[in-house]
């Protein structure tokens, strides 16, 4: 009498095929296990840029106080997982290149 629980055709016929999708899916999935990781590795990012020099340069620390700012507000509104992977990937960026600025 045991049935395994399968997907309904409206659930297949939504997930795509292509590998980008498949990884999309499996965020939306573990959503709240990736807010943590990305939160963790952003702010992280961030302190060590501010640390690093940006805290002599307002628009360097205005830069990456909005651009954290943004994803915080995108998680907390709870979007879709694609925009709060986007702008968590422009944040790390961001952060990455003030840190390459005054390291060099």
């Amino acid at each position: 009498m045991a049935q395994a629980i399968t997907k309904t055709k409206a659930t297949e016929a939504k997930s795509s095929s292509s590998t980008l999708g498949k990884l999309y899916e499996y965020a939306e999935f573990n959503r709240y296990g990736i807010y943590a990781v990305l939160l963790l590795f952003n702010m992280c990012l961030g302190g060590i840029a501010v640390g690093l020099g940006a805290m002599d340069s307002v628009v360097e620390l205005s830069i990456l106080v909005v651009s954290a700012m943004t994803l915080l507000t995108f998680i907390l509104a709870v979007q879709p997982m694609k925009i709060i992977l986007g702008l968590a990937g422009a944040q790390m960026l961001i952060a990455l290149i003030i840190i390459a600025i005054h390291l060099f």
